[in-house]
């Protein structure tokens, strides 16, 4: 009776584990200030960075955060729940746009692992008008540290209770 009550727990709690489908990116490129219609940067070359979590299951953005040019473009309106390599973050703050085209094979972020940053990329204001460009940028996946499998901790712990039951049984036989 023990053992089957142990094996149902078992296979009751392992029906409830799930792996992780939420991959964290690192964002990284240059830009430069434009004025539309004027070729050419109008400010010199800087730098930007963030940071993106995509569910790569159902190829949805789960957070973003990207600082430009000292202004946070966190999901105030927008990009968060997008479905298509093309996000669009609104600082209402400024009013100003930022979109980041990803540069993926199917157009879509499902499975996705990193890549360029597409040229369709800037900040735009309220009425579309480019006021940066982006040059160029990459998002690359952050490396974590590997978690345990949930089954090999249980098979671990079940283990233990073998080996522990073993040796009290060992022992009440001795005396």
């Amino acid at each position: 009776m023990r053992k089957t009550i142990l094996i149902l727990s078992v296979l009751l709690c392992a029906s409830y584990a799930q792996a992780d489908t939420t991959d964290v990116f690192t964002i990284s490129g240059t830009g430069c200030s434009v004025l539309e219609g004027s070729p050419g940067c109008i400010a010199p070359i800087e730098g930007f960075a963030g940071d993106l979590a995509v569910d790569v299951t159902t190829g949805t953005v789960v957070a973003i955060n990207v600082l430009i040019d000292g202004f946070d473009f966190s999901p105030f309106f927008g990009g968060i729940g997008a479905v298509t390599p093309n996000i669009d973050l609104c600082n209402p703050v400024i009013a100003e746009c930022l979109r980041l085209d990803l540069v993926t094979p199917t157009d879509s972020l499902i499975g996705y692992d990193g890549g360029a940053i597409g040229l369709a990329s800037g900040i735009f204001d309220t009425n579309n008008f480019q006021n940066f460009d982006i040059l160029g940028g990459t998002v690359t996946p952050v490396v974590g540290t590997p978690e345990p499998s949930s089954l090999a901790l249980i098979l671990l712990a079940l283990g233990g209770l073998v080996v522990m039951r073993r040796c009290i049984a060992h022992k009440t036989q001795t005396y």
